[in-house]
C-alpha cells in the first residue's frame, strides 16, 4: 500500500500515513485536522510577492497571501 503525506493544520508538519489518520499530530501532540495540501507561508507557486504585488492586490481589497 502507498503512503500517503499528510499535513498537520496545527504544526505545518508532514506525516506519511499508510491508511491510518491519528486523531493527535506525532510532531505537535495536538489533536488536529489532516490536509494533503502542503503549507505555502507567503510563497506563492514559487515565487514571493513584491511591494509592487501587494499593493496591486491591496487596491483589489484581497488580503495578503
Amino acid at each position: 500500500m502507498a503512503s500517503v503525506i499528510l499535513y498537520c493544520r496545527k504544526c505545518d508538519s508532514g506525516y506519511a500515513s499508510v491508511g491510518d489518520l491519528p486523531v493527535h499530530c506525532p510532531a505537535c501532540g495536538q489533536e488536529t485536522l489532516w490536509s494533503t495540501f502542503p503549507p505555502h507561508g507567503n510563497k506563492v507557486d514559487g515565487w514571493n510577492p513584491t511591494r509592487d504585488d501587494l499593493t496591486f492586490l491591496k487596491v483589489l481589497k484581497i488580503g495578503p497571501l
